[in-house]
């Protein structure tokens, strides 16, 4: 519990921190949030992961409403329960599937399990919203 309570303040403090970074270029921005989900979903499973994927949605979701993030918050006016939702699922998934790519793979090998996790999750972070997206 406490290694799970550790890894939320860090989403939290990694998201936060992370949107008031300007993007590189003006388009592309940096973000190492994802990295204490892959470790929480490969240390702890995928329903940790899942955890931490819904505490880095919470955040997300209050950027939006904020305006902390002017892209989150484009999409919020345009349709607030679709952005909600759209961001629950997409934040929840890469932590769950992160963690299950991993306990599939650990038996094999612990290394090329964490690299296929930490692949996975931003696919699965990044897919989940442009598919969202472009079908709404």
């Amino acid at each position: 519990m406490v290694g799970i309570a550790l890894l939320m303040a860090m989403v939290i403090v990694l998201q936060f921190v992370g949107s008031m970074i300007p993007p590189i270029g003006g388009t592309v921005s940096i973000s190492l949030v994802l990295i204490p989900i892959i470790v929480g979903a490969a240390i702890y499973g995928p329903g940790a992961g899942a955890i931490l994927g819904a505490t880095f949605a919470v955040v997300t979701i209050i950027n939006c409403i904020t305006g902390a993030d002017p892209g989150g918050a484009m999409v919020f006016q345009a349709n607030p329960l679709l952005c909600i939702l759209v961001v629950s699922a997409k934040s929840v998934l890469c932590g769950t599937i992160s963690g299950l790519v991993y306990m599939a793979l650990r038996k094999v090998n612990a290394y090329v399990a964490m690299l296929c996790a930490a692949i996975i999750c931003p696919v699965i972070n990044t897919g989940v919203f442009v598919t969202c997206m472009m079908l709404w």
